[in-house]
C-alpha cells in the first residue's frame, strides 16, 4: 500500500539523470562509473559477445572481415555501446559502417535478418541463441565486459520500500556470484 514501482527501461544515462535529479530513488545501469552525487554497488562484470545470424556461425573471425561487415549498434548513451566501442578501439578494430537504432530488441531483430554484426550482452540473447535467431561468432581475440550496477542519490536517504527493493538486489547478487 502506497508504495509506486515505475519501470523505465533505457540508457544508462538517462538513468543515471533521473536518478541525480531524484525523479527516482535506485537506478540500475550498464557501467560503474558514476557521477559525484551517486552512489552505487556493483552487481556483476557482464560480458559483451560479438553475434550475427546463425548463417554466419561455423567460422572463426579475423579482424578485417569483421571490420568489412556493418555493425548494429544501439544509440549512444548505451553502456554496452560504450564498453563494445572501447573494447573495439583497444583491439584496433575500426568499425567503418553503423546501423544504429533505438532498442536491443531491434538490434536483435537486425542482425538475426543478415543487416550486420552487434556487440551485445550475452545474458540478453539466452533467448535467441535457444531459438537459432542468433550465433556467437568466433572471435577469440574479442573480450569486452561491462559493469552492471545498482546508484543511488547520495544526499537523500533511500524509503523503506527502496531499501526493501536494495536488500532484494544484494541477496540476488550473492546467488549470481555462487
Amino acid at each position: 500500500p502506497g508504495v509506486e514501482i515505475d519501470y523505465d527501461l533505457s540508457e544508462s544515462s538517462h538513468a543515471l539523470e533521473v536518478v541525480r535529479a531524484h525523479r527516482a530513488e535506485l537506478g540500475i545501469v550498464g557501467t560503474f562509473v558514476l557521477p559525484p552525487e551517486l552512489d552505487g554497488e556493483l552487481l556483476l562484470e557482464e560480458e559483451i559477445v560479438l553475434v550475427g545470424a546463425p548463417e554466419l556461425a561455423g567460422k572463426r573471425w579475423r579482424r578485417p572481415e569483421l571490420e568489412a561487415l556493418t555493425w548494429v549498434t544501439r544509440e549512444r548513451g548505451s553502456a554496452t555501446r560504450a564498453a563494445s566501442e572501447a573494447a573495439a578501439l583497444q583491439l584496433g578494430l575500426a568499425l567503418r559502417r553503423r546501423l544504429e537504432l533505438v532498442s536491443w530488441e531491434s538490434v536483435k531483430l537486425a542482425v538475426a535478418d543478415g543487416a550486420g554484426v552487434a556487440a551485445i550482452s550475452r545474458i540478453a540473447i539466452d533467448v535467441e541463441l535457444k531459438a537459432g535467431t542468433l550465433a556467437i561468432l568466433d572471435a577469440p581475440w574479442w573480450r569486452a565486459s561491462r559493469q552492471m550496477a545498482v546508484v543511488y542519490a547520495r544526499d537523500v536517504p533511500l524509503t523503506p520500500p527502496a531499501e526493501r527493493f536494495l536488500a532484494l538486489v544484494r541477496t540476488l547478487r550473492a546467488d549470481w556470484s555462487t
